[in-house]
């Protein structure tokens, strides 16, 4: 349950509340996916940028949601990465995610992720919400930037190049 009043955001999650104070906004990112199966750890898409994710250069967001829309009614298991500037990424759209270690530990802030049984179908789509989440983000010194890499955890197979659309509400601070 989230409740919003004068730019404070409270969400309570059973017994626990916690309150985020700040500008709360809903970046929605589609990655542009082969229509193929995917495996287990394969990326999906491509490095997406979210631009304007924290206020100020280098600031500070919280990733308080994350809805996932599957247009295929696959409902696999899927992770979005985040990083605080763009990383070198060696893999590509259905293939195994590779970046480097020196990467992940310079720009990795933490991942957040749907599970199958996460997921419920609504005319002719699934879709999947969490809420609640809690991660902090920072953007590199200069930016204002978030970058998002998805990432099947499942065997996913897609009709179409816009079968996902994926929504990160953030509160910026």
């Amino acid at each position: 349950l989230v409740f919003c009043q004068h730019g404070t955001i409270i969400s309570i999650i059973g017994a626990t509340m916690a309150t985020f104070e700040g500008k709360a906004r809903v970046f929605t990112i589609t990655p542009v996916i082969v229509p193929a199966a995917y495996a287990s750890n394969d990326q999906i898409g491509v490095l997406l940028e979210i631009p304007e994710a924290v206020d100020a250069d280098g600031d500070t967001a919280t990733v308080l949601s994350l809805v996932v829309i599957d247009k295929a009614s696959q409902s696999s298991k899927l992770d979005i990465l985040l990083f605080s500037d763009e990383p070198t990424v060696a893999s590509a759209d259905n293939a195994a995610v590779n970046i480097s270690d020196a990467e992940m530990a310079a720009k990795y802030l933490g991942r957040v992720g749907v599970e199958a049984a996460d997921y419920v179908a609504t005319a002719g789509s699934t879709d999947a919400t969490k809420s609640g989440i809690g991660l902090l983000v920072q953007a590199a010194k200069g930016k204002r930037s978030i970058y998002a890499l998805v990432q099947s955890k499942g065997t996913p197979t897609y009709a179409s190049a816009s079968d996902l659309v994926i929504k990160l509400g953030f509160v910026q601070d």
